[in-house]
């Protein structure tokens, strides 16, 4: 990958939503790397440990598949920013809120968004990140 521009590792079952997210993060000029499964984001996690930021989708192939891949990829790089996109909230009307304090430390992850993530939202919550 060129360090030059950001790069931005996407990790969600869904190809359409993939698709999506990669071209909102290009259009913030990141180099983007997609996965569909836990197994497949660890190998690439693994092998470019400097990867700038991570957009996890909470639920895959299993609930929790997203919280697993927040703690393995924070065993590789514990720096890298981790944002955690979540249809939950649509699906049982259950939202998210911030991560902050205990809860921070436990999810392992720094924002969570409910999807659908708009170009706009993201692009404001980067700049927090950085």
């Amino acid at each position: 990958m060129d360090k030059e521009r950001k790069t931005a590792l996407i990790v969600d079952d869904d190809e359409d939503y993939l698709f999506q997210m990669e071209a909102n993060l290009q259009r913030l000029d990141y180099e983007v790397t997609t996965a569909s499964s836990v197994q497949e984001a660890t190998a690439i996690m693994e092998e470019n440990r400097d990867v700038d930021l991570v957009l996890v989708d909470l639920m895959m192939d299993n609930m929790d598949d997203g919280f697993v891949l927040a703690h393995k990829i924070r065993r590789i790089n514990e720096n890298i920013p981790i944002i955690m996109t979540t249809s939950v909230a649509k699906d049982t009307g259950y939202e998210f809120d911030s991560v902050k304090g205990e809860n921070r430390e436990w999810l392992k992850i720094d924002k969570i968004l409910n999807k659908p993530v708009r170009f706009e939202q993201l692009k404001t919550v980067l700049a927090t990140l950085k």
